[in-house]
């Protein structure tokens, strides 16, 4: 079968945090071993593979120099074999990123998605960041790119609500909560984000995620006027321009503090 090379970037990936160790060359009999051991106890037959197949037909050829096709042609048995101790149903349940362990709620977010946050400096502008919600694993991670950080972290849900903690390579963090749809893919979620402002000051806001059909890699950080999306043909840029017009309904922001004793509240 076909396979895109990132999905099986993937899938090397998760093999190395399923069994602890990282996917190279001089790892894989060990892998592979353990694998053969999870497999039997949960099939109570031999895995269909031998150990060459991980290093010359997956690790190899993805690390084979000057390879122009990003499309491997792959034995679909061995990976739905891979992808089923890794708690998916088949491998095209791990390309859909339809995780056994995963619930529904939290599948159905899974995409690419544009932030809007109104901008907290007074100034009127909107801030779009792109988004992506994916599976890793047994778990749904959010990545949100900004102006010159990449946020990253776990994302969890109740019935309603999905949260992450995101944090920078900087260490910068942010938190979020977002409304989710309960049975369906929603296009649009409604949230609140908390984090420190550039002046080191707690600030909270709300946000809007709005579903893209483009690629994550295609979308970009920007700053944009309020007064651009009013006047937008896009549906999307003026509801958002309305939606973040008002500067008091989306950010809120601590109060100063100098002294740190009651005399700040009466700045």
């Amino acid at each position: 079968m076909d396979c895109r090379a990132q999905d099986i970037e993937r899938l090397l990936k998760e093999i190395g945090e399923h069994t602890k160790l990282p996917p190279v060359h001089g790892n894989f009999i060990k892998i592979y071993d353990l694998l053969k051991i999870e497999y039997r106890k949960k099939k109570e037959a031999d895995i269909p593979f031998r150990v060459t197949y991980l290093y010359r037909r997956l690790f190899g050829q993805l690390k084979k120099k000057g390879r122009k096709s990003k499309i491997l042609n792959l034995n679909s048995d061995h990976l739905d074999a891979l992808a089923f101790l890794l708690g998916y149903e088949d491998y095209a349940a791990f390309e859909e990123g339809k995780h056994s362990a995963i619930s529904t709620i939290l599948q159905n977010c899974a995409g690419t998605w544009y932030s809007y946050v109104r901008c907290n400096s007074g100034h009127s502008f909107i801030i779009r960041a792109p988004v992506k919600i994916y599976a890793s694993g047994s778990e749904m991670h959010m990545e949100l790119k900004g102006s010159q950080s990449v946020f990253t972290g776990k994302v969890i849900a109740d019935e309603s609500n999905i949260y992450c903690s995101l944090e920078s390579d900087k260490g910068k963090k942010l938190f979020m909560v977002m409304k989710t749809a309960l049975s369906r893919k929603a296009k649009v979620m409604q949230g609140v984000f908390s984090g420190v402002s550039t002046g080191t000051d707690p600030i909270a806001g709300r946000e809007v995620f709005v579903r893209q059909d483009d690629k994550y890699e295609n979308l970009e950080h920007q700053r944009v006027p309020v007064l651009k999306f009013l006047n937008s043909r896009s549906e999307e840029e003026r509801s958002v321009a309305v939606y973040f017009e008002n500067i008091e309904n989306n950010i809120l922001k601590a109060g100063r503090s100098s002294t740190f004793d009651l005399g700040d509240l009466d700045i």
